[in-house]
């Protein structure tokens, strides 16, 4: 099963303009952020499937562009024979079904496991 990555932006979450006195000044700004699951890791037998939040942002004023990217984890899954457990990057406990309510995609990688 195919997982996205930092190359996979479906939306743009937030686009403007800079206007003033109703004329275009030549800058602007564009931010995304998607939560993405990470290819799972198998070690001594137990699989690791890490997930994480990326952000892309960039602006552009009088010809300039500044891009800043960031992928920060935010929760693991671990599968072992004795079941699937999940944390969130403080260490806290979530159940399986919380986090997949929360991150599209969870669901369908772990029936692939």
């Amino acid at each position: 099963m195919a997982h996205p990555t930092s190359d996979t932006f479906h939306e743009v979450c937030l686009v403007t303009g800079c206007t003033k006195g109703g004329e275009n000044t030549g800058c602007g700004q564009m931010e995304k952020e998607e939560t993405i699951i990470d290819s799972p890791v198998a070690v001594g037998g137990v699989t690791l499937i890490p997930i994480a939040k990326i952000s892309l942002d960039y602006e552009w004023s009088n010809g300039t562009v500044y891009f800043f990217g960031m992928k920060r984890p935010v929760a693991i899954v671990a599968i072992s024979v004795s079941g699937k457990r999940a944390f969130r990057i403080t260490g806290e406990e979530v159940s399986v079904e919380e986090l997949i309510k929360e991150v599209p995609g969870v669901k369908e990688t772990l029936e692939g496991m």
